[in-house]
């Protein structure tokens, strides 16, 4: 049995974090070019390579911004037939590409800084350069703080990554005022050094945002501690005997959830239905980034597989038969059949003529459970006697 069932409501799709994401990430973008112009325009005329390299960084970042802008566009689409988790994945895509592009943008500047100081290409910069880099820290820090909170606020992972790729910005107009200051105050290279320092910063946050985002695409878990926590709470849900095959991963926002969890063997269907109904509301109610569980009920403990034994159609065309070998007035109203311990347990309700008295139906009975495990592969038989117009609900004992 399972249940799979969704949360009420995806992150990916509220409206309302779509707009914030949106919102956050068009004022990024004006932020950036307006960076972009001034640190490349005043590092050409200031004469400092880490403010043009500073610069090109950020023209890059425009690329990014309008990467997330489409990602959260697409990952705010509601399930369909052909995406029937939703489309958060888009936005983990998205970051993976972000991280190749800080990458790619790195080598380029550390590839150009190296070049001009072996060539000997080294100009004193002027104090203009000062000035553009104190301002692209100040607003980068300012980007990175309202980024951070909004994507954190509606778990947009693309915008955290954004996020932290402006405060990558915000140490590299760091390490690009100190090359510039130490240049003008005699240490000529340092402009260049600052240059590669910028290119090593930008490289590492490209590695590190992309690694993160492969991780997701190739269905990694949740943190240990996350799947622990997830583990504890379901064994104290009443009625969950074990917990089995708990697998989790991420889908952008979100998080999706697959576990079996055992009950008693002898619950009806509708009770072990509400069991795992019971299982997922907890999990979707505790742990707010969990948009989906998909629960598995087992009557008992299967991870190492189980036989398979007659199915119920089988294994009742053989019960009627011996039924039919006894020539008594007996007919079976109903009967439940379980599979446990790679074994079968029959009940059976066995209406029996009102002409005997109970204690001939009760003999009756006991050949009939006599016959059907001899001629079945029904382990234990339990057979449950109605007598019309007379004594009714004994039962015969089962047997070893």
């Amino acid at each position: 049995m399972t249940t799979p069932e969704a949360g009420p409501g995806s992150a990916a799709s509220d409206p309302e974090r779509t707009a914030a994401a949106q919102k956050v990430t068009v004022i990024g973008a004006v932020t950036n070019l307006v960076l972009a112009l001034v640190k490349t325009v005043f590092g050409v005329f200031a004469n400092s390579q880490a403010l043009i390299a500073d610069g090109l960084h950020s023209l890059s970042d425009l690329l990014t911004d309008a990467l997330v802008l489409v990602a959260v566009r697409m990952g705010a689409r509601e399930p369909d037939a052909d995406h029937p988790y939703g489309h958060g994945r888009f936005e983990t895509l998205a970051t993976v590409v972000l991280g190749l592009i800080l990458i790619g943008a790195g080598l380029g500047i550390a590839v150009n800084a190296a070049t001009r100081l072996a060539a000997g290409e080294i100009a004193l910069p002027t104090w203009p350069a000062l000035v553009a880099a104190a301002f692209s820290i100040g607003a980068n820090e300012w980007l990175f703080r309202i980024q951070v909170r909004i994507g954190r606020k509606y778990q947009a992972s693309s915008v955290v990554a954004n996020a932290w790729h402006h405060r990558t910005d915000a140490l590299s107009s760091v390490a690009a005022l100190v090359g510039i200051a130490g240049s003008m105050m005699g240490l000529v290279v340092l402009d260049t050094v600052a240059a590669v320092a910028v290119a090593s910063m930008v490289i590492w946050a490209g590695g590190k945002l992309g690694w993160d985002a492969i991780k997701e695409l190739v269905d990694t878990s949740l943190e240990r501690e996350e799947v622990e926590r997830l583990h504890r709470q379901m064994l104290r849900i009443e009625g969950v005997k074990a917990v089995h095959g708990l697998k989790t991963r991420r889908m952008g926002p979100e998080a999706l959830v697959d576990v079996h969890v055992q009950v008693p063997g002898t619950v009806s269907v509708s009770e072990g239905h509400q069991i795992a109904e019971r299982v997922r509301k907890h999990l979707i109610r505790s742990h707010p980034d969990v948009s989906e569980v998909l629960v598995h009920v087992d009557p008992e403990n299967d991870e190492h597989g189980i036989p398979l034994l007659p199915n119920r159609e089988e294994i009742m065309a053989e019960v009627f038969r011996c039924t039919e070998a006894l020539e008594h007035d007996l007919a079976i109203r109903d009967y439940t059949v379980h599979y446990l311990g790679g074994r079968i347990t029959l009940e059976l309700a066995v209406e029996v003529d009102a002409s005997h008295t109970l204690g001939e139906a009760y003999r009756i009975a006991e050949r009939l459970r006599e016959e059907i495990r001899a001629q079945t592969q029904a382990h234990d038989v339990q057979v449950h006697l109605h007598v019309p117009h007379g004594e009714s609900g004994e039962t015969a004992p089962s047997g070893a």
